[in-house]
C-alpha cells in the first residue's frame, strides 16, 4: 500500500476515535421524573445553561447537534443573571413516568420575567408555549413577578424544555415544576396573603381620609396619599390588578415604579411636617424639599421616557430616602423631641427592610425570591401602620395640651382683679423710687470720677434702666395679650443704642471671663426710624439670656443690613457659646404665645419669658424671629426688622485719611480679631492680624526688614503667655523694629492697668472693650493725627539731619523696669547705649563718677525723685565749676501740671510717656551736639 494511503487511513482512524470520544463525553440531559399526580419539584438542579453572546441563535440551531454538547449543568440554588446583551438558554428534560397524561406548570418567581420564551419538544415535535411577543396571563395565577408556563405531557414519554432569557436587567428567580393542584394551592395562598395586606392598607387609607375630613389636619391627607401609593405598588407587585384590568405586565411594572416614587415624595413631605423642620433647621428642610422634588422629577421622567429610565432607579432612590428619613428621626430623638421616639419606632421596620433588600441585591444573603418579596412587603407594611399611628398620636397629644391650657383658663376665679389695672397701679407705685435711682446716678456720672468709678455709676444707671424695662415688660405682656400695645416711630442712632445695650452687661461678662463683642457692619445706616425703646428691650432680653446660659467663651452681637422681598431689613444676631438648647426647648420658645395662662404654666425658666415677649414685639414690629442651636456648640438668636434709614444732612468730609496706614491687630479671641479687622478695613486701612504676641513680633520684624513698617498696633491686654503690656514693651525695645509704632490697647474695666503702667510700656491710649465702631474711629483719628506727622518728619530727618555723635554718653534714670527697657530699646534703635540708674540717689552717685552728655530723668521715683536728684546734680556741678549737663524730664502725667517745678529745679526740657522715637531723636539732635543751646519744645 502506498505510503500516502496509509497516512490517510491513519487520519481517518484518528477522526473516528475522536468522534467516538466526543460522543461519549456528551452531557446527558438532566431529567425530571414524574411518578405521581401531586408534586412540586425545584428545577434549579435540573436545568442546563448555554450563553448565546450574540443573542441571535434560534431554537432550531440550539437543539441541533452542534450546540447540544455546549450546555453545562446549572447547580445553584436560584437563578441569577446580570444585565447583559447576551441571551441565556436553559434546558431540561421532564419524563412522565405515569400511565396518564399530565398538565403541570413550570413556575418562574422573582424579578420581572415577562420576556421569557419557552419551547417544548415532545414526540419529535417542537412547540412554542409562551413568548415575550404574545403575553399570556394564564388566568389569575400570573403577575410580572410570577410567570407560569403550562405543559402537556403524554404518558410514559419525555419532553425537552427550552427557555430563552435575555436579561435586560439583573434577574433573580426560582423555578419549580408544579402539578395543577400544587399550583392552585400556591396561588390561593398568595392571593389570601395579598388580600389580607391589601385589606389592611385599605383600612389605613380610609381611616386617614376620614380623619382629614373630620379634623381638617392636612397631615392625614398626605398620609392617605402615601398609603394609596403603597396600595398601587402592592397591587402591581402581587398581580392583584391583573385580575381586574387589561394592563400589560410592562405597564404594571411602570405603574409600580411610579407609585413607589410618589410614595417617597409624600414620605419626605410628611417628615418635614411631622418635625416642623423649617422652623429651626431651614437648610435641612430645604434638603428634604429637594428630595421630594427629585422623586417627582423621576416620576415625570419615567412617565415620559419609560424606556430610558433604569429599572433599579426607583428601588435605590427609595432606599436612599428611607435611610435619610430614618437618620432625621435619630437626630431629633437625640435633640430631645418628644415625638421622635414614636416615628423612629414606626420607621424601624422599613429601615430593616431596606437593609435586607440591599443585602439581597449584593448577594450578602440569599433567599428564595418569592419569600424575599413577601418578607420585605410584610415588614414594610408595619411601617405604614406605625407612621399613621404616630401622626394620630402627635395630633391628639397636641390637642390635649391645648385643651388643658383652655381648661386652666376657665378655672381662673371670676373675681380676679383686672390684670391691666393691677399692673398699671404697681407700675405707678414703683416708678417713683426708680426715677430717684436713675436721676441720682445720672447726676453722679456728671461729676469728676475716675474711669472705674465712672463705669460703676454707669452700671448702676443701666441696671436701673433694666429694672425699669422689666417693669415695662410686665405691662407689655398684658398689652400684647389684649392687643393694645402701641409702637413709636422716631429717629435714633442705632450704634449708640447697641453700645448702650452692650455696656450694660460689659462688667458682668468681664468678671465671668466671657468675651462680649459687638459689631455693626458699615453698610447699616447710623440713624434709622423705628421704636428705640422696644428695640433696646428686645436686645437686652436676648443678651441677658445669652449671658446667663454661657459659662465660658464669647457672646457676639452683630448687626447687618440685607435685602429681601419685603425690602431692606435690619438683621440682628446674638450668638453665644453656651451648651445649646434641645429642639424641644427651641420649639417651646418659638410656639409659646404671650398670654398669662401659657407663661404661668410654662416649665421654662423665668428668663424665657423675656425671649417670648421679645419674639412677640418683633412680630408686632413687622419682623421675623428665629433660633439656631447645636448641643455643645452654642445658640444663635436672630431677628429681622424693616429698615427705614433716615436721610441726614450731608456730613462734612473726614479731616483724616486712613488710607495707606498699616495696622496690626493682635487678639487671642478669633471673633474679636475678626471684628477689629473688619472695623479697620472699613476705614480704608491695610490690616494684618495675629493671634498672640509671638506671632505679632515676628510680623513686625518681617515688615521692618522689608521697609514696609506698621504704623499702628491694636492689641488686647488679656492674652495668654504674653499680655498686652509685655508685648507693647517688647515692640518698643526691639532693635529689629527700627521705626516708631503707635500702640493702642483694648482691655476690660476690671483688667485695666494704670495710666502710668501703660505709658511706661509704650502704650499711647487705652480703650475699653467692647468698642463701638465710631468710638474706635474717633480714637484712632485723634491719636494718628498727633502721631503721624512726627513719624513722617522723623523718617525724613533720619536721612537729612546730622548724624548723632559716636559713643554718645546718655544716663537714663528710671525706677520702672519696663519703662527702662523701653527707653533703652528705643535708644538702641538710634545706636545709643545708655547707662541706667534705678532712682535719683543712684543717679547722683553715677553722675559724680562719670560725665554724661545728656540725662533723661523720670520725675516720680522712690527713695529720691527726679526733682531732688536734679537739684543735687546742679549743686555738685556748681561746686565743681562744671558746665550744666542737659537734663530732660520724663513723666507719665501731663507736663502742664509740673511745668513750673521742672523749670525751677533746672531741667532743660520735658518728654511725656509713652516716648515717641521721633521726639527722642529730636531731643538728642538738639542737646547732644556741642552747639546745643536752645531748650527743647514740650512734647
Amino acid at each position: 500500500m502506498h505510503r500516502s494511503e496509509v497516512k490517510a487511513n491513519r487520519h481517518n482512524m484518528l477522526r473516528y476515535l475522536l468522534a467516538i470520544l466526543l460522543w461519549a463525553c456528551l452531557p446527558v440531559t438532566a431529567e425530571v421524573v414524574i411518578n405521581n399526580t401531586n408534586y412540586q419539584i425545584d428545577l434549579a438542579n435540573y436545568f442546563e445553561t448555554y450563553e448565546d453572546k450574540q443573542a441571535q441563535l434560534t431554537i432550531d440551531q440550539v437543539k441541533s447537534e452542534g450546540y447540544t454538547h455546549r450546555f453545562a449543568p446549572y447547580r445553584q440554588k436560584f437563578f441569577q443573571f446580570e444585565q447583559s446583551p447576551s441571551a441565556t438558554w436553559l434546558r431540561t428534560a421532564i419524563h412522565n413516568n405515569t400511565a396518564t397524561a399530565q398538565s403541570p406548570f413550570i413556575t418562574l418567581v422573582g424579578t420581572d420575567l415577562y420576556w421569557v420564551d419557552a419551547y417544548i419538544e415532545q414526540d419529535n415535535q417542537l412547540k412554542k408555549v409562551t413568548s415575550s411577543n404574545q403575553h399570556q396571563t394564564n388566568g389569575p395565577l400570573t403577575s410580572h413577578h410570577r410567570l407560569l408556563i403550562p405543559l402537556h405531557l403524554a404518558p410514559n414519554q419525555t419532553a425537552i424544555i427550552f427557555l430563552r432569557v435575555q436579561p435586560q436587567q439583573a434577574l433573580h428567580f426560582a423555578s419549580h415544576l408544579k402539578s395543577p393542584t400544587q399550583a392552585l394551592v400556591s396561588s390561593n395562598r398568595n392571593q389570601w396573603l395579598s388580600g389580607l395586606l391589601f385589606g389592611l392598607f385599605c383600612c389605613v387609607a380610609i381611616y386617614n381620609l376620614l380623619a382629614f375630613f373630620h379634623l381638617k389636619e392636612r397631615n392625614f391627607l398626605y398620609m392617605f396619599a402615601l398609603v394609596s401609593c403603597s396600595l398601587i405598588f402592592q397591587g402591581t407587585w402581587q398581580g392583584v390588578f391583573s385580575q381586574f384590568s387589561t394592563l400589560s405586565v410592562a405597564s404594571q411594572s411602570q405603574l409600580s415604579d411610579i407609585a413607589l416614587l410618589l410614595g417617597c415624595a409624600f414620605a419626605s413631605h410628611l417628615n418635614r411636617r411631622y418635625y416642623q423642620i423649617g422652623i429651626d433647621h431651614p437648610k435641612l428642610d430645604l434638603y428634604f424639599a429637594w428630595l421630594c422634588g427629585l422623586c417627582l422629577l423621576a416620576t415625570l421622567f419615567g412617565i415620559l421616557f419609560p424606556a430610558w429610565q433604569p429599572t433599579e432607579l426607583s428601588l435605590w432612590l427609595t432606599s436612599f430616602i428611607v435611610l435619610n428619613i430614618f437618620g432625621c428621626s435619630l437626630y431629633y430623638l437625640k435633640q430631645g423631641n418628644k415625638y421622635a421616639r414614636f416615628m423612629l419606632a414606626a420607621q424601624s421596620p422599613c429601615a430593616l427592610a431596606i437593609l435586607i433588600n440591599i443585602a439581597l441585591t449584593l448577594n450578602i444573603i440569599q433567599l428564595a425570591p418569592y419569600k424575599a418579596d413577601w418578607l420585605l412587603l410584610s415588614i414594610t407594611s408595619l411601617t405604614l401602620f406605625g407612621v399613621s399611628y404616630a401622626f394620630s398620636l402627635q395630633f391628639h397629644l397636641q390637642a390635649k395640651e391645648k385643651l388643658a391650657a383652655a381648661e386652666q383658663l376657665t378655672r381662673r376665679p371670676n373675681n380676679q382683679l383686672n390684670q391691666a389695672d393691677f399692673l398699671g397701679k404697681v407700675s405707678h407705685e414703683l416708678r417713683g423710687p426708680m426715677n430717684g435711682i436713675l436721676g441720682m446716678s445720672e447726676l453722679l456720672m456728671d461729676t469728676s470720677l475716675t474711669p472705674k468709678q465712672q463705669d460703676y455709676a454707669n452700671t448702676i444707671y443701666h441696671a436701673g434702666n433694666e429694672l425699669l424695662n422689666q417693669l415695662n415688660q410686665m405691662l407689655d405682656i398684658s398689652r400684647l395679650e389684649q392687643d393694645t400695645l402701641k409702637l413709636e416711630k422716631v429717629d435714633f442712632e442705632l450704634p449708640g443704642l447697641i453700645e448702650a445695650c452692650v455696656n450694660m452687661f460689659r462688667l458682668t461678662a468681664e468678671q465671668r471671663g466671657i468675651e462680649l463683642i459687638s459689631y455693626l457692619q458699615p453698610d447699616v445706616p447710623a440713624v434709622i426710624n423705628s421704636d428705640p425703646n422696644r428695640l433696646q428691650q428686645i436686645m437686652l432680653s436676648l443678651l441677658n439670656h445669652a449671658l446667663k446660659q454661657t459659662n465660658a467663651g464669647e457672646i457676639l452681637l452683630a448687626g447687618t443690613a440685607e435685602q429681601s422681598e419685603q425690602g431692606q431689613q435690619l438683621r440682628i444676631v446674638i450668638k453665644d457659646t453656651s451648651e445649646g438648647m434641645s429642639q424641644f426647648e427651641r420649639q417651646q420658645l418659638l410656639t409659646k404665645k404671650v398670654t398669662t395662662t401659657e407663661l404661668l404654666s410654662s416649665s421654662q425658666p423665668d428668663i424665657a419669658i423675656g425671649i417670648i415677649v421679645a419674639k412677640a414685639l418683633i412680630q408686632k414690629m413687622g419682623g421675623t424671629f428665629g433660633i439656631k442651636s447645636e448641643i455643645g456648640i452654642g445658640t444663635t438668636f436672630w431677628f429681622t426688622l424693616p429698615l427705614t434709614p433716615v436721610k441726614q444732612a450731608k456730613q462734612p468730609q473726614q479731616d483724616f485719611d486712613f488710607k495707606g496706614i498699616r495696622v496690626l491687630v493682635v487678639d487671642d479671641n478669633e471673633t474679636c480679631r475678626k471684628v477689629l479687622t473688619q472695623q479697620c478695613l472699613s476705614l480704608g486701612m491695610d490690616v494684618t492680624s495675629a493671634q498672640n504676641g509671638k506671632e505679632a513680633l515676628a510680623l513686625l520684624r518681617t515688615k521692618a526688614n522689608l521697609q514696609a513698617h506698621y504704623d499702628l498696633v491694636i492689641l488686647d491686654q488679656n492674652m495668654p503667655v504674653m499680655n498686652g503690656l509685655q508685648l507693647s514693651a517688647k515692640i518698643k525695645e526691639d532693635p529689629n523694629i527700627s521705626n516708631d509704632v503707635l500702640v493702642i490697647m483694648l482691655t476690660g474695666v476690671s483688667h485695666m492697668p494704670s495710666i502710668v503702667e501703660a505709658r511706661n510700656a509704650g502704650v499711647k491710649r487705652i480703650l475699653t472693650k467692647p468698642i463701638a465702631h465710631y468710638t474706635l474711629e474717633s480714637a484712632l483719628k485723634e491719636e494718628l493725627a498727633k502721631f503721624q506727622p512726627q513719624s513722617s518728619t522723623m523718617a525724613k530727618d533720619f536721612l537729612t539731619q546730622q548724624e548723632l555723635p559716636q559713643n554718645l554718653k546718655v544716663l537714663v534714670v528710671e525706677d520702672n523696669p519696663t519703662s527702662a527697657k523701653v527707653i533703652k530699646g528705643m535708644l538702641a534703635k538710634l545706636n545709643v547705649t545708655p547707662v541706667i540708674a534705678a532712682n535719683g540717689n543712684e543717679a547722683v552717685e553715677v553722675f559724680k563718677n562719670k560725665r554724661f552728655q545728656i540725662i533723661f530723668m523720670d520725675c516720680e521715683m522712690p527713695i529720691m525723685d527726679g526733682f531732688e536728684a536734679t537739684e543735687r546734680i546742679r549743686q555738685w556741678e556748681q561746686q565743681q565749676h562744671l558746665s550744666p549737663t542737659p537734663i530732660i524730664a520724663l513723666s507719665a502725667h501731663g507736663i502742664q501740671d509740673q511745668k513750673q517745678r521742672i523749670a525751677a529745679v533746672g531741667m532743660n526740657g520735658q518728654l511725656t510717656k509713652p516716648l515717641e522715637l521721633a521726639a527722642l531723636h529730636e531731643v538728642l539732635q538738639i542737646w547732644a551736639l556741642p552747639t546745643a543751646a536752645e531748650p527743647v519744645a514740650e512734647s
